[in-house]
């Protein structure tokens, strides 16, 4: 577009009639600035038309809004930019390019994301120096709220308290991507899904629950010991621990402790696992799912790079937790092997559940070498399964509400009652939970009397059961095993 043209040359830059009586001239039109005028006008006029031109709009003399028109056409259609940055560094080009003054609060850029984002992220428009994007909630992007072939629309934001006050862009929404919102206060609020409850279907993935004892020495089978819904074992010669310990971790009491003891030269694996029911598993089926633990290393840890999680799927009803390496069609779906230190860490990574998978398992192991020091254990807690290929926080829920889910497998118990001698009596109890199948009970002691010797358990039901005996009582200390 041409420059302003030069004003009317008189004194003022105004025009002047002239006076026949006083014999004042008037004002001169010369042909340079009549031609300035002519190339001015055309000027305009061309930009104008360039405008309609550019919109699709044919010019008609008889209209006098199609500027108008065309200007609204311009804005509903918006400037797509081409993402020409890389995964969690995005960048693109304007034209004209922006400048570091273009970037006031307001300025919305709509980019064509050519990479997923998988953490936090940056956009630098222009080669201008690159700034952070945040989520509707002012955090740091995660991962997944940018996807290849989405359409994003940033909204640059200078504020205090965000980005300590030098700007950021604000991720208003990305198609096909996941959206991150504030903290929710009122019933109708969003939730974002590390809020949400009852997400983790790994029991006692907290370690606070231990019926059984809070130390189990462990087999070369699979068995249950310590703590629960946790199978253990050691290979071979068994010369370790299961054991429930303090965590020493901010937000948890207790771990897992899984180790050989001191002194010990069995250097077959050790390992603990835990089997979901079918009806557990079958929600997951098809999803890529995010498992997420924390462990660390013993002081005499000696399992170096072997330290392993695994989910195993397989395609049977409810298998037995130690028999899944003969599960119906059973698989690995993914394995782990994360760097121990001496220190605590959260360890996270996403796994592909199987289409036809109808149950799982998740299994830590190590295989231990030489002779076992005062600490060759890994120590393990915070274990969470999630339906979607993000962690968040661990989804604690109240020990009453853990031990009660433990106890549809496992539960303790007992019941007594003086009887007649010589007849047979009995005396009914319930379970403090469903259980998952009709359990197996056992006598482990005396609850009052030494009397209840003798007692047998009859109509055991997944809800109650009954003891009788011909003695002078009836009754006993129990366990009631309904596990996979």
């Amino acid at each position: 577009m041409q420059d302003v043209m030069s004003p009317i040359g008189t004194p003022d830059s105004k025009f002047h009639d002239g006076n026949p009586a006083s014999g004042e001239l008037g004002t001169i039109v010369s042909a340079l600035w009549l031609n300035a005028i002519q190339s001015a006008t055309i000027d305009t006029q061309t930009e104008l038309k360039s405008v309609l031109t550019a919109t699709g709009i044919t010019l008609d003399a008889k209209k006098n809004n199609q500027l108008y028109l065309a200007i609204r056409r311009v804005m509903s259609k918006g400037v797509v930019l081409a993402d020409t940055g890389a995964a969690n560094a995005y960048a693109a080009a304007n034209s004209p390019a922006l400048v570091a003054g273009d970037l006031v609060s307001g300025l919305v850029q709509q980019v064509s994301i050519a990479n997923a984002n998988t953490a936090a992220s940056t956009y630098s428009p222009d080669g201008l120096a690159a700034k952070p994007i945040y989520g509707l909630g002012l955090a740091a992007l995660q991962g997944g709220e940018l996807v290849t072939g989405g359409m994003a629309v940033l909204m640059y934001l200078v504020t205090a308290g965000v980005n300590g006050g030098n700007g950021a862009w604000v991720l208003l929404e990305c198609t096909g991507g996941a959206q991150q919102v504030a903290t929710g206060t009122k019933s109708l609020h969003a939730m974002a899904i590390g809020k949400m409850r009852n997400k983790n279907p790994i029991l006692n993935g907290g370690m606070d629950i231990a019926q059984r004892g809070t130390s189990f020495a462990l087999q070369t089978a699979w068995k249950y010991g310590s703590l629960d819904r946790w199978a253990a074992i050691q290979a071979n010669t068994a010369q370790g621990v299961l054991a429930q310990v303090s965590a020493g971790l901010k937000n948890f009491s207790y771990c897992a402790k899984l180790g050989r003891n001191n002194g010990a030269n069995s250097t077959g694996f050790v390992g603990m696992l835990q089997a979901l029911e079918s009806v557990d598993s079958i929600p997951l089926q098809g999803k890529t799912c995010t498992l997420s633990f924390y462990a660390k290393a013993g002081a005499n840890y000696s399992g170096g790079a072997t330290f392993g999680a695994t989910i195993w799927t397989g395609q049977g009803t409810d298998q037995a937790a130690g028999n899944y390496a003969s599960w119906t069609n059973g698989a690995s779906a993914g394995v782990t092997n994360p760097g121990l230190t001496a220190a605590w860490q959260r360890f996270t990574y996403q796994v592909a559940i199987p289409d036809l998978a109808t149950q799982l398992a998740l299994i830590f192991n190590y295989t231990p070498s030489g002779i076992a020091g005062a600490d060759d254990n890994v120590y393990i807690t915070g274990v969470q399964l999630e339906p979607w290929p993000v962690a968040t926080d661990f989804d604690r829920r109240p020990v009453s509400q853990e031990l009660v889910l433990c106890q549809r497998y496992f539960e303790t118990g007992g019941l007594s009652l003086s009887v007649t001698s010589g007849s047979s009596n009995g005396i009914g109890g319930t379970f403090k939970a469903t259980k998952r199948t009709i359990p197996a009970m056992v006598r482990t002691g005396q609850f009052i009397s030494a009397n209840e010797a003798g007692s047998i358990f009859a109509s055991i039901t997944t809800n109650q059961y009954s003891i009788t005996n011909t003695n002078t009582a009836a009754g006993c200390l129990w366990t009631a095993d309904a596990e996979l």
